[in-house]
């Protein structure tokens, strides 16, 4: 058989499984198009072209429909990234797409923080900002329900104790250039101890919360920890009218005041 007839065969292929493949995103078919799809090498083959270019919009048609966004994580989680990746130079972009599916659900599952953490492993670029917010190709998304907000902190904080010069900073708090607070304020980051306001002998930690009891009428819980970004995270938990009721602040380390 001609290599013309073989591509052609393949391009018929791929055309009839688009439909299916947007409705129900399979494993086996979409590594197989990433492998025709390849190095993305153009050897001036009209055909080879008009080939990749199907496979192209196969391999992108299930991330169209935001509601595959979880099978194709589950996929590329039971592929492995690596291998993902290592199957062709369209890999990347095609889960730079998928991190902007999950951006854009406003949503971060366990699932999709691991995901997400493995991408920028492999230089998929993105900027995490301090107020939780992350910014992907120009477009920041804001994730607002706390378990969103846990995920991604969790994840920023273990990528930042990868072994780098920048991230060791954020988990020592040890500054790259000394700063003696004066003129420049010290960054957060800098500060390399932050100390409970309930219990001074209690060193706050970044990955988890201190949990403290206010003994008043009426009482009320303290969680108090730092966040990635070395400032004091303070949460009051009380109870008003009958009703549960939760105040969350942030501020810089040497800014704290009495808790009211």
């Amino acid at each position: 058989i001609s290599s013309k007839v073989l591509e052609d065969s393949i391009v018929e292929a791929l055309t009839v499984c688009l439909s299916k493949l947007a409705l129900n995103p399979d494993a086996q078919l979409l590594t197989s198009i990433l492998q025709i799809i390849g190095p993305g090498i153009d050897n001036g083959d009209p055909n080879r072209k008009a080939l990749i270019e199907v496979a192209k919009k196969a391999l992108y048609s299930p991330i169209a429909t935001p509601e595959n966004t979880s099978s194709i994580i589950d996929i590329v989680s039971s592929e492995g990234i690596d291998n993902i990746i290592a199957l062709s130079s369209e890999s990347k972009s095609f889960l730079r797409k998928l991190v902007r599916n999950i951006f854009e659900s406003g949503r971060i599952t366990a699932d999709a923080a691991k995901l997400i953490e493995q991408c920028t492993e492999n230089k998929v670029a993105m900027i995490f900002n301090r107020d939780g917010s992350v910014m992907l190709d120009g477009v920041l998304y804001q994730f607002n329900d706390d378990g969103s907000k846990d995920h991604l902190q969790n994840m920023i904080q273990r990528i930042l104790k990868q072994e780098s010069v920048l991230g060791q900073q954020y988990v020592s708090h040890t500054p790259m250039f000394e700063n003696h607070n004066v003129g420049l304020k010290l960054s957060p980051v800098d500060v390399q101890q932050v100390r409970s306001m309930i219990n001074a002998a209690k060193v706050l930690e970044c990955d988890r919360w201190h949990v403290s009891t206010v003994d008043v009428t009426p009482p009320f819980l303290v969680l108090e920890r730092r966040n990635v970004f070395g400032e004091y995270i303070i949460a009051k938990l009380f109870v008003e009218n009958g009703k549960f009721k939760k105040e969350i602040s942030q501020h810089h380390p040497n800014d704290l005041g009495p808790i009211k």
